[in-house]
């Protein structure tokens, strides 16, 4: 997992596997120092993995002390997008859209053309200090092609 916060933007991208406990205790720690309320936007790509139980608990916690701010994540994962839609009935503004729907995303944020540009930056660059770890393994066969 690796994120960025800019101004009042927070854009985050989880790989295939869960954060680390560690990981998550640092985003959350960096979320309530910058004082995330309902005036932050939080964008999300997720290319499979997300927080699990425990951590899920953890964000629930802070949520239902804050004004929390509206968020959308971006997956294809059919479990990440259930997970998303219960989340939704903690955080109202919480939506969850495809992979490839950054722009849909940005609307339901608000963003105007520069944070637009910024969230495409910092996921850029995030999906790049993140690397192969996004991508699903290649498999080999050893057996003879016919």
């Amino acid at each position: 997992m690796g994120w960025r916060f800019e101004g009042r933007l927070v854009v985050a991208v989880h790989t295939k596997a869960s954060p680390s406990n560690g990981e998550w205790q640092r985003f959350l720690n960096e979320a309530v120092h910058a004082g995330v309320d309902g005036s932050f936007r939080i964008f999300v790509v997720s290319h499979g993995g997300g927080p699990d139980g425990e951590q899920r608990r953890m964000l629930a916690e802070i949520v239902n002390k804050a004004n929390p701010p509206p968020m959308v994540m971006l997956t294809n994962s059919k479990l990440i997008r259930a997970l998303m839609f219960a989340f939704s009935f903690i955080n109202r503004t919480a939506k969850v859209l495809g992979l490839d729907d950054a722009d849909a995303a940005f609307d339901f944020l608000g963003l105007d053309a520069e944070q637009r540009d910024t969230a495409h930056r910092l996921r850029r660059e995030l999906e790049v200090e993140l690397g192969p770890t996004l991508k699903t393994p290649a498999t080999f066969s050893a057996a003879p092609r016919h």
